[in-house]
């Protein structure tokens, strides 16, 4: 099962002892590994990864606004509404790929269009992709379905503004086919994962490459702390030779790029996010079902 978009409670069984159960979206409660887990531990609901794609989501609502602006009523897009489809499509591929037993990692780099096209010797930015996008529509169709979904819904709606609720409650067949196209993208991005090395998008999900490895001649860091709560408020260091060869390589790219994020997945089903706070290599565990 996936993610359910509506209000329909959904449990995801994820392995023995192991299940959540959602609804709109929203993680209500949990057990992992037999033991009941706070909604709180779902890394997704943080603040801090909220913060890191603030840019982006102020993008697409400032477009959305411009392309509502010829409307006779116009109809504005929440900032809840862009973040909360931007991560129903992440979790999607995380499931996809824990669901396909083959691990994967997703590194999202802090880069701009212009520096995408500008040729680094020592590949993207301290990545040797082995199958690198250009940067047209296709690499770019997460956009363009994104916008699509905020027109489709702008158009029939009355309200001066559309939220994450009038997204869950509309069972319209064009945003149904919105959504399931969205799936599919995910599909692919999980597909992807089963090539060796990472997948590599920027931070609109605009895929750059994929068999991606990180470069060894980026500096490890000197140490890594695992976060005990959401916003890392309290860590632990933890052994940096303790883990499998994706990890390391996702702590060496989140060090040398304090605006990226990289999600582990292992091969057990596992899933780890590692991201740069306050100069820190932290990472985050994900006990329950994303």
């Amino acid at each position: 099962l996936v993610p359910n978009w509506t209000y329909d409670p959904i449990i995801h069984v994820s392995g023995p002892g192991r299940l959540a159960v959602r609804c709109a979206g929203k993680l209500v409660g949990a057990l992992d590994r037999g033991v009941v887990v706070d909604a709180m531990i779902d890394v997704f609901e943080a603040q801090w990864l909220h913060d890191m794609f603030a840019a982006q989501r102020e993008e697409v609502v400032e477009r959305h606004a411009k392309a509502q602006s010829q409307a006779a009523s116009p109809t504005l897009a929440e900032h809840s509404l862009v973040s909360r489809v931007s991560q129903h499509m992440l979790r999607r591929t995380i499931q996809l790929i824990r669901g396909a037993g083959h691990g994967g990692m997703l590194l999202i780099a802090d880069v701009e269009p212009d520096q995408i096209q500008t040729p680094d010797p020592s590949g993207l930015f301290g990545l040797r992709l082995k199958y690198r996008f250009g940067q047209d529509e296709p690499a770019h169709r997460y956009r363009t379905l994104l916008f699509q979904i905020l027109a489709a819904l702008a158009a029939s709606s009355d309200k001066p503004s559309i939220g994450w609720n009038d997204f869950a409650l509309d069972a319209s067949p064009e945003l149904g086919e919105l959504e399931q196209n969205v799936f599919e993208l995910s599909r692919l991005f999980a597909n992807l994962s089963a090539i060796d090395g990472a997948v590599v998008f920027d931070k609109r999900f605009s895929v750059l490459g994929f068999g991606a490895e990180v470069s060894p001649d980026l500096p490890s860091p000197h140490e890594v702390l695992r976060a005990v709560d959401l916003e890392a408020a309290q860590r632990i260091p933890e052994d940096i030779e303790n883990v499998g060869t994706r990890h390391r390589a996702a702590y060496r790219f989140v060090c040398a790029h304090p605006g990226a994020l990289a999600v582990v997945i292992s091969q057990d089903g596992g899933v780890a996010g590692v991201a740069n706070r306050d100069g820190q290599v932290v990472f985050w565990e994900q006990s329950v079902s994303p």
